[in-house]
């Protein structure tokens, strides 16, 4: 199937399958607003306790998760890095010296589990209960973009029913939480790219430039 389309003359011709044709129309959506004036954090005032509730319960999933099966893995390419990284020995997973410089990783998981251990310590848990505590920013994160695309009489519900299933019923990333992989991380800018895609195509060309940068990080 062909796409065609004239972007400077403004008008489209689609031979396009029916999934992209539906991108588009909910691309339509979000340019046009939120339908009645509808607002994210608007949702999040009226809907609070709810809110809250579902967080401490995905909270509680987590933690609970990293308490009853910690990291079974002697995990050896983020954390000597990381290690390395605090004791000014560069980029390098080296144990010794002369810790030559590494390409075992990109940088910015170890720069991420150096900065929890500059502020809580060289502890593996202390990791993975602050990729908890992330994955609760995801959280949000997965449900403002739901609110963002559903059409105005389902935003409310679309939220509550995103947060619900990522927080509490994604095992895939609750299991990731309590390991020493950057699937946490990844995934929050992930979700923070598709926000404020969702924002710049909505609100204007300034969240563009924040858009790329969370997709670079």
């Amino acid at each position: 199937d062909v796409c065609s389309s004239d972007l400077y003359g403004g008008t489209y011709r689609l031979d396009c399958p029916s999934t992209l044709q539906i991108a588009l129309r909910l691309m339509q959506e979000c340019r046009q607003g939120n339908a009645g004036g509808q607002n994210f954090s608007t949702f999040l005032r009226n809907r609070l306790p709810q809110v809250l509730l579902i967080l401490l319960l995905a909270l509680v999933v987590r933690v609970g998760f990293v308490v009853a099966s910690p990291d079974p893995l002697e995990e050896t390419r983020y954390r000597p890095i990381a290690v390395n990284i605090l004791e000014g020995n560069g980029f390098s997973s080296d144990a010794s010296a002369p810790h030559s410089p590494s390409e075992a990783a990109a940088p910015g998981y170890p720069l991420f589990i150096a900065t929890v251990y500059a502020v809580f310590g060289r502890s593996v848990s202390a990791l993975t209960l602050s990729q908890a505590v992330l994955d609760l920013a995801t959280c949000l994160l997965v449900a403002f973009v739901s609110f963002s695309l559903a059409p105005g009489r389902l935003k409310n519900s679309s939220a509550l029913w995103a947060l619900t299933i990522y927080g509490v019923f994604s095992w895939p990333t609750i299991v990731w939480v309590a390991r020493v992989y950057a699937e946490t991380l990844t995934l929050f800018f992930t979700m923070l790219t598709v926000a404020l895609c969702a924002l710049a195509i909505r609100e204007g060309s300034r969240y563009w430039l924040g858009a790329g940068f969370a997709c670079g990080l």
